[in-house]
């Protein structure tokens, strides 16, 4: 007799650690990542907002606002739900460093289609407010090219953007 385990029970057996091996979306395939940045330095630049760790960002995706939506999945989430739809996400650390002008750069590519659309930009993760500073910048420089703009989130108690 052969046993399967549920997706539940996967995680339970995972300590709520992230799967090891997901794919999503493009990655960040087509936006240059920051490896080689000291850990001080890319630390700062977090803080300052000018670096992101990013898992991955779809083009057309159709739930996650109206119109044409680019989602940008954004790493780090301190809650381990049961039932995460993003649990690759979790940590941190696993994200690709990207700058905030290397991500605008690829938004502003999509410009005609989001207009065309009524779409825009959705920031999901993960947990989007763990970046606050880089998420402002993403949010404002998009607003600046009249894209519209989501955050999904789970919005816990942290400082206002």
């Amino acid at each position: 007799m052969t046993m399967t385990m549920s997706s539940a029970e996967l995680l339970r057996d995972q300590g709520f650690q992230a799967p090891t091996a997901r794919t999503a979306g493009q990655g960040v395939e087509g936006l240059e990542e920051l490896t080689d940045l000291e850990r001080s330095d890319r630390l700062a630049r977090m803080r300052e907002g000018t670096l992101g760790s990013i898992h991955s960002w779809e083009l057309v995706t159709a739930v996650d606002g109206p119109g044409t939506r680019m989602t940008v999945f954004l790493n780090g989430c301190p809650l381990r739900c049961l039932y995460c739809h993003n649990p690759d996400t979790f940590l941190m650390k696993d994200g690709a460093p990207i700058s905030d002008e290397e991500l605008l750069n690829r938004i502003r590519r999509y410009r005609r289609v989001f207009k065309a659309t009524n779409g825009g930009i959705t920031l999901s993760g993960g947990e989007v407010l763990m970046q606050p500073a880089f998420a402002k910048r993403i949010i404002l420089g998009t607003k600046a090219m009249g894209i519209h703009t989501c955050i999904d989130t789970l919005r816990l108690p942290w400082r206002e953007l």
